[in-house]
């Protein structure tokens, strides 16, 4: 049963400019350049650099490189694939390794597996 106290009125707003504005969406899109594009570049598209040289030498750092589900990894001779970073995801991995509690100051080696045994990669 409805309550006769309640009124039955709708309220109606004009709005003089749209709520929504059709076909002005912007997508922000984090992209900074680094040293994983020209490998990517070539193993998704094939594109190659300018000069010969650069580009013999492009063709032989891509041989061992991976391309899986849109993300570079590296093949390493002895264990898994090893994942590229860009510049901010490797400073923010750094950052996650020395604020939890292994906060350390070790060599470059010990850091690199304390990465990998963390679940970072």
């Amino acid at each position: 049963m409805a309550d006769e106290s309640l009124t039955r009125v709708i309220p109606i707003d004009a709005l003089d400019t749209p709520s929504i504005t059709r076909g002005k969406q912007v997508f922000v899109i984090l992209w900074e350049p680094s040293w994983i594009d020209p490998i990517q570049a070539y193993i998704t598209r094939g594109e190659l650099l300018e000069s010969k040289e650069v580009t013999r030498q492009l063709r032989l750092k891509a041989a061992k490189y991976s391309l899986i589900e849109g993300q570079l990894f590296r093949r390493s001779h002895s264990g898994p694939y090893l994942k590229c970073l860009t510049p901010t995801e490797s400073r923010e991995v750094l950052r996650k390794l020395h604020e939890r509690e292994c906060r350390n100051h070790s060599g470059g080696r010990s850091l690199a597996h304390k990465a990998l045994t963390q679940g970072y990669f």
